[in-house]
């Protein structure tokens, strides 16, 4: 009897990696106010002349009525600069899809996938992704080398965005 409540716990033991990671991607990364950007620092804008992106950040919006209810369904804030044309921002209903999260922004702007990268979100954009701004709406940024994007945390002391 011993024997098999060990074998039982030693079996429920090794699921324990694989239940953390089915957790929903908003609770293990976003949930808290977690601000995941990046800067491209002019070296790196030089080398991929391709890439109009300069920065792109991406936190849980506030407040997040479908969170609270719903899990897998959540709110994203995100936004960008865009060389020579200034800086976009908008929210993004996001689905949990296994570990990553399929977004679809706001007033049809486009889509894009949030997945794990060790302690970093990858953001993947869709077909298209074109945002409201100050003077306009951004320039479709879903082309050229602005297609795949790694988020690191931003620290504490950085202000997201």
């Amino acid at each position: 009897m011993l024997r098999s409540v060990l074998v039982a716990v030693g079996l429920f033991g090794a699921f324990i990696p694989s239940l953390a990671a089915a957790e929903p991607l908003y609770t293990r990364y976003l949930a808290g106010g977690t601000c995941y950007q990046r800067f491209y620092e002019a070296a790196h804008l030089r080398s991929h002349p391709r890439q109009t992106i300069s920065k792109f950040h991406v936190k849980a919006a506030k407040p997040d009525p479908l969170a609270s209810s719903h899990p897998n369904r959540f709110e994203v804030s995100f936004g960008f600069w865009v060389k020579n044309a200034g800086v976009y921002s908008a929210r993004a209903v996001c689905r949990s899809d296994g570990s990553a999260a399929a977004c679809n922004v706001e007033a049809d702007g486009g889509s894009f996938r949030i997945e794990p990268r060790g302690s970093s979100l990858e953001v993947r954009l869709g077909s298209r992704l074109t945002v409201e701004g100050q003077k306009g709406m951004s320039p479709n940024i879903a082309k050229g080398d602005n297609l795949l994007m790694i988020l690191p945390k931003a620290g504490k002391s950085e202000v997201c965005m």
